[in-house]
């Protein structure tokens, strides 16, 4: 599912990796934005001996070692360590031009804490002599402060450049080619977030409304526990932060203090989960807002799947559960829904 602006961070990382010198780069983007699209295309744009792939994930070293094993086309246990495997794909570089891709590089130094140790160390002993370009990926800013960003990053001094991955926009939604209408298409926009890996989920041969039936009020809709899901992997209380978009998606952009009073969080860990869900951009504030002096923001959602989830699914959980979404959304989803969007686009 290709668009303009996937198209030119490509572009932008490959003139980048044709430099064949050691450098290290970072693409960064909310979860199910197109990363790992990214990825698989510059997997093809390179001949399968000149990239290694390596998704990291919650799992033993093992696990990692084997995935680089067969990237490397070599028999498994070949490496006993993840400092082997490492090493090895960096010694490749010294005859040919490498690209290592480290897909949520988060998830690896959450398994294997010594990688940033790793990484450095290998980047200043082939710094003279390997063409090695190492591409890490991670979700929103936060997670990778102090793993990939910031002064306190042992592999800061390495990176030279860094690619922002946005979501779609709605001409780029529009330029799939479905056949719907413009409102049909802003509402498929909405639910998903505009992110492509939700879009992937759209059955451009059914309805917008059995598409959004089919993903999010059916239990075993692709979509149904997305936003869930996302928010118990990065955030440490998904309760607290449930009560905040809740009470977010009941009120008109609200100050800061109305939303925590709203919430019925204290104020601690509202204030602990603001900032977590500001990081992952599902909601954003706008300073010296609609209302009041300069000291005011007025807060809203960033992402529109979230915006919609908490609005629309979360209240009606149970029914949903109990197979009856198709009626949460005919009777008390769709004369809503379409009203309010049209306010929007």
């Amino acid at each position: 599912m290709k668009c303009v602006n996937h198209e030119a961070v490509i572009d932008s990382i490959m003139e980048q990796y044709e430099k064949a010198c050691m450098d290290m780069s970072v693409v960064y983007g909310p979860y199910s934005v197109g990363k790992t699209y990214i990825a698989k295309e510059l997997q093809n744009r390179l001949t399968s001996n000149h990239v290694v792939y390596l998704l990291g994930r919650l799992a033993n070293e093992s696990v990692h070692i084997r995935s680089i094993e067969r990237g490397l086309d070599m028999p498994s246990g070949s490496f006993r360590t993840l400092e082997e495997a490492l090493r090895r794909v960096f010694q490749m570089s010294v005859d040919k031009h490498m690209m290592f891709i480290i897909d949520d590089y988060p998830a690896l130094v959450d398994t294997a804490p010594q990688v940033p140790i790793l990484l450095r160390e290998l980047m200043e002993t082939y710094r003279d002599y390997g063409k090695m370009f190492v591409l890490l990926m991670g979700t929103h800013v936060d997670e990778l402060k102090g793993r990939i960003l910031g002064e306190s990053s042992l592999i800061a001094p390495y990176i030279h450049s860094h690619f922002k991955v946005e979501p779609f926009t709605l001409d780029d939604v529009r330029a799939l080619g479905w056949n719907y209408t413009d409102e049909d298409l802003a509402k498929l926009y909405h639910v998903t977030g505009g992110m492509p890996g939700n879009l992937v989920y759209i059955d451009p041969t059914a309805s917008v409304d059995d598409n959004i039936v089919r993903l999010f009020f059916r239990p075993e809709g692709a979509l149904y526990m997305e936003p869930q899901r996302l928010l118990m992997r990065y955030i440490r209380n998904a309760g607290a932060a449930n009560a905040i978009l809740y009470a977010l998606a009941q009120l008109d952009k609200p100050f800061y203090t109305e939303l925590c009073h709203a919430s019925e969080l204290k104020s601690g860990t509202f204030a602990t989960r603001m900032a977590d869900l500001l990081d992952m951009a599902i909601i954003g504030r706008l300073q010296g807002g609609s209302r009041g002096p300069l000291r005011y923001s007025d807060y809203h959602f960033v992402n529109t799947m979230f915006q919609f989830w908490f609005e629309y699914v979360f209240p009606y959980m149970e029914d949903i559960h109990c197979g009856d979404g198709q009626h949460v959304y005919d009777t008390m989803v769709k004369p809503v829904f379409a009203k309010n969007l049209s306010l929007v686009y």
